[in-house]
């Protein structure tokens, strides 16, 4: 589910369809690097991180792909730091 940490619970929460879908753990994940809003547990992750982390677990080539993913996670990097500066400028 694409959404907040809160939102997204809350629509699984609600919806026995969503419920009833199988669904992939996520282990051993890395910390998130989606700074622009604050994770209330450790292992929450961007939506990005997410996909990247569970494309390498469904590949069996690790939690970031084996480095597949790499250049799409600089990217985010970029992205996450080109919207915390301007945050940053706002103030």
């Amino acid at each position: 589910l694409d959404g907040t940490w809160r939102k997204s619970r809350k629509m699984l929460y609600q919806s026995p369809a969503l419920q009833a879908l199988p669904r992939l753990a996520l282990r051993d994940v890395p910390p998130s690097r989606y700074a622009i809003r604050k994770a209330h547990q450790p292992h929450q992750l961007s939506t990005l991180e997410a996909t990247c982390a569970a494309l390498g677990q469904l590949e069996g080539s690790g939690k970031d792909g084996g480095g597949r993913f790499q250049a799409l996670l600089e990217a985010f990097d970029g992205f996450v730091a080109e919207r915390a500066g301007l945050r940053a400028d706002r103030y």
